[in-house]
């Protein structure tokens, strides 16, 4: 938990956390993540990643969040700083999708 963080901010990315850890276990194991596209936004606040506020003004900034998430950079958690870090080659979230798709 980072600085400022609270029980509530364990509790919502626990779950997050054990994927990328799980994933990068299999990777290591296996040798190969090709098969593997995770987009993710580490950014949002608490109020918006609740998933029992369906106020008008909150779903707006999700539609928002989720229009501009496909222009970020493609990213991976660093396992040393536990933070989502872009990485280099794969472009942004759109074109790794896209390749992606092509793939299956």
């Amino acid at each position: 938990m980072g600085p400022g963080g609270t029980t509530m901010d364990v509790f919502t990315t626990a779950m997050d956390d054990m994927v990328d850890i799980y994933m990068s276990i299999f990777h290591i194991l296996c040798g190969f993540m090709d098969n593997y596209l995770r987009i993710q936004d580490d950014s949002l606040k608490y109020t918006e990643a609740s998933t029992d506020n369906s106020k008008v003004g909150n779903l707006k900034n999700l539609k928002r969040i989720g229009n501009e998430l496909p222009k970020k950079p493609a990213s991976a958690v660093n396992f040393e700083t536990g933070l989502y870090e872009p990485i280099q080659g794969k472009g942004t979230n759109e074109e790794a999708l896209i390749k992606f798709a092509k793939r299956l």
